[in-house]
């Protein structure tokens, strides 16, 4: 790959970002709005100093440095902070009203459940928006055939994943309009854990999932290509670290269905402060590249160098045969 082609590629990806789209909420036309994953007057603005926050980048994989961590205002005109193209103003404002309160119950269902759709389109409009990224690739004449036949690999994982990310958007949508039974819950779709930590000044919300071989099969290929919702074998992990007051709640949530790799949520549940913390530090690590920290916290690791540490330690992580080892780093250990 050239330099000329690697600068067409970012420039491509920059305008992939930028286009708007549908409303994701179902028969709503309106074009989205860049909504924030965590609420800027509420969560964002908990952790911010003067409005600003230190967020993961990422960049192309073709770049020596993967990941650094930017300042960034809560309130960009580019809304680059934990923002993605989801609803527009009003499904948005209606949708979410209730995790939008000064106050409210952060073990309740439907709460739990709304933090979660909320990250897990996050993570879907980015699938859907690397789509459009490879579609300009292909269609751009000053790219050679040969950079292009480079892409088709990683093109079709990401399909697989917006017909994967189809499904469980059905899922989530299913108890979502439900207007009763949210306190049965054997008519959900999915189960969470809200562990109560002491104050950690780090937000997100997304989802994630632990890699398996995915058998393509023929009738798989027909749906891929179609586009179509696919049930796949993996469990989606979702997670909603949100300051609030003295304390971050951590919202763990997955599928009911039987899928491989799943949390433990039974011995989760017994687990110690500490126990729970280096588990969030492992998905920080390992999992997620949606989340921003505080500042203050930023500061606190870059006085001992960790932050340069944890880079390399998320870096160091990337592969997949890598997601299931120990992390010995943990960036709450001089935090809490």
């Amino acid at each position: 790959m050239t330099e000329v082609e690697k600068k067409i590629i970012r420039d491509l990806r920059l305008q992939a970002r930028k286009e708007s789209q549908k409303c994701y909420n179902p028969g709503c036309n309106k074009l989205a709005i860049r909504s924030h994953i965590q609420q800027a007057e509420g969560p964002l603005r908990e952790i911010a100093d003067n409005g600003f926050v230190m967020q993961l980048q990422t960049r192309p994989f073709f770049l020596e440095q993967r990941y650094s961590f930017i300042k960034e205002h809560i309130k960009n005109e580019k809304g680059s902070v934990l923002t993605f193209w989801g609803f527009c103003n009003s499904c948005d404002s209606k949708l979410f009203k209730p995790i939008e309160q000064k106050t409210y119950d952060f073990y309740d269902y439907k709460n739990q459940l709304l933090h979660a759709y909320r990250g897990f389109l996050s993570e879907h409009y980015k699938q859907e928006y690397n789509l459009k990224h490879y579609k300009l690739i292909f269609g751009d004449k000053k790219i050679s055939k040969q950079t292009k036949n480079n892409w088709q690999h990683t093109n079709l994982k990401f399909q697989i994943s917006v017909c994967f990310g189809k499904y469980f958007k059905q899922l989530f949508e299913k108890d979502i309009n439900k207007k009763k039974l949210w306190f049965l819950s054997k008519a959900n779709n999915f189960e969470f854990i809200t562990l109560k930590l002491p104050r950690i000044e780090i937000c997100t919300s997304t989802v994630f999932a632990y890699p398996y071989e995915a058998n393509v099969s023929k009738d798989l290929k027909e749906k891929i290509e179609n586009g179509l919702p696919i049930k796949p074998q993996g469990a989606i992990i979702s997670i909603s670290l949100v300051p609030h007051g003295q304390y971050t709640y951590c919202i763990l949530g997955q599928p009911l269905e039987s899928y491989i790799n799943k949390l433990q949520f039974n011995e989760i549940s017994k687990f110690t402060t500490e126990e729970s913390l280096n588990l969030v530090n492992g998905i920080l690590i390992k999992n997620i590249e949606t989340w921003c920290m505080s500042l203050a916290f930023y500061d606190d690791l870059r006085k001992t160098g960790k932050d340069k540490k944890l880079l390399l330690e998320i870096h160091k992580h990337l592969p997949a045969d890598k997601k299931r080892s120990t992390v010995k780093f943990n960036v709450f250990e001089e935090s809490t």
